[in-house]
């Protein structure tokens, strides 16, 4: 039967993909012949532009985390920046360290996949660029394009934490890491549906990860109404198992859910959010005040559940580079549509897989790739996968649990069991379905 436990989230560090892309021949982008391509300013008709060419790819591949404040190093808008930067950008694609890794699209169809992967033809557009050196062309030429963001444009609710909080990490047991919930400022008293939400985040720097959910009102306290907070790395109890909306992490994408289609929030619930702060500054100083946007509506045709498929009975052995679990969970209950999948792990995860396995014995991949703590999604598939009662959901997960992991927690490595805390490890698909 299902797996529906309320445990928390924890992310960091960085992660490797390697990509395989293959760039032709450098062309003659100045016509002289030379193949210098050294007239900037006035770039002939063939020549790749950072107006018309660059700069969508831009928008479309890398500022999402590239940007002032993003989760990625550098401004990729500061021009001056970017032509100082263009080479090592591309060295890191040759490397296979950018993009990040993200799930294969051609398991299932994703939304903004298109985003989340650099095609052989981008990767020798940038170098073909950088031969030209680096033409700026008109910026008339430049196309109307919608940059890929974290952020969910025009919300018409934003609930955010009541007042700034500085992080105390006081907590021996893992340190530099905090968790910590609040009690966000619901603006209605009234049930409404959520059709798109994102976070807010306000100092991600500090910002590890969060997790979104719902309590009763009667089962929220004083001391949790607090403006500060409460100390929550437990998690908030049995009272929270049902009220999970959500679960956000570095590099995510807002979630939207189709037309007529959301998740419920009960009159007589409060929404509460679990932030995990990480990384304290030196001078101990630094606040936020993060939160959440959402779209909403009064009315839908199909409702939308948060559904945890999980496993946390693992141990990970000291050494092992290459350990997998797998655990089938069975549909005993009403026939259901999958909508997309957040797989979940810690710093030692290396891989996640998940598939439907049909009554007949067929199989119908879900979502499988590579894993990286800073490039964590939730993967909102193009078309809704059935999942009819006697169905399985298959979930695997496969960590590197040795020192050839430069991410560990541990100088030498420790067998690793299930737990909230980076120190420790979790395996989860956070399932967005319908009935």
């Amino acid at each position: 039967m299902w797996t529906i436990l309320l445990l928390l989230l924890a992310c960091d560090t960085d992660g490797e993909n390697n990509r395989n892309t293959n760039s032709e021949d450098n062309q003659d982008f100045d016509g002289d012949g030379d193949g210098d391509g050294d007239d900037n300013n006035q770039p002939s008709s063939n020549s790749v532009t950072y107006y018309e060419d660059i700069q969508p790819m831009l928008a479309q591949n890398c500022t999402r985390c590239h940007v002032a404040g993003g989760l990625g190093v550098g401004d990729f808008t500061d021009l001056e920046l970017l032509t100082s930067f263009a080479p090592s950008m591309l060295a890191s694609i040759d490397a296979g360290r950018m993009p990040p890794p993200a799930a294969d699209p051609g398991c299932n169809e994703y939304v903004g996949a298109d985003a989340l992967t650099i095609s052989a033809a981008e990767r020798d557009l940038l170098a073909d660029w950088i031969d030209a050196d680096m033409p700026m062309g008109d910026p008339a030429d430049a196309p109307d394009i919608e940059p890929v963001s974290g952020e969910l444009s025009d919300p018409d609710i934003v609930m955010m934490m009541p007042a700034p909080y500085t992080p105390t990490f006081e907590d021996t047991i893992n340190p530099g890491n905090e968790y910590r919930c609040f009690v966000l400022d619901k603006p209605t008293d009234e049930a409404f549906y959520i059709t798109s939400m994102a976070p807010v985040i306000d100092n991600s720097a500090l910002v590890h990860h969060s997790v979104l959910f719902t309590m009763r009102k009667n089962a929220v306290t004083d001391q949790m109404r607090d403006p500060n907070g409460v100390n929550c790395i437990g998690g908030m109890g049995p009272n929270a198992i049902k009220g999970i909306i959500g679960a956000w992490a570095p590099g995510m994408l807002p979630v939207e859910f189709p037309s007529n289609a959301g998740l419920l929030i009960e009159a007589n619930r409060e929404v509460i959010l679990q932030m995990h702060y990480y990384a304290a500054p030196d001078d101990g100083t630094q606040s936020d005040q993060s939160g959440y946007a959402f779209k909403t509506t009064d009315d839908v045709d199909t409702r939308v559940m948060m559904m945890p498929f999980a496993d946390y009975d693992f141990v990970i052995p000291a050494g092992d580079d290459n350990y997998t679990i797998t655990r089938s969970l069975d549909n005993n209950f009403d026939d259901a549509k999958i909508l997309g999948t957040f797989p979940h792990m810690h710093v030692l995860g290396s891989r996640f897989d998940a598939k439907r396995i049909n009554a007949d014995g067929t199989e119908t991949c879900l979502v499988t790739g590579e894993y990286d703590f800073d490039n964590q999604m939730t993967y909102m598939f193009n078309e809704p996968v059935s999942l009819n009662n006697g169905d399985k959901v298959e979930i695997s997960c496969t960590w590197n649990n040795s020192t050839s992991n430069p991410d560990r927690y541990f100088d030498e490595p420790q067998d690793t069991r299930f737990g909230e805390r980076t120190n420790e490890e979790m395996c989860y698909f956070f399932t967005l379905l319908t009935l």
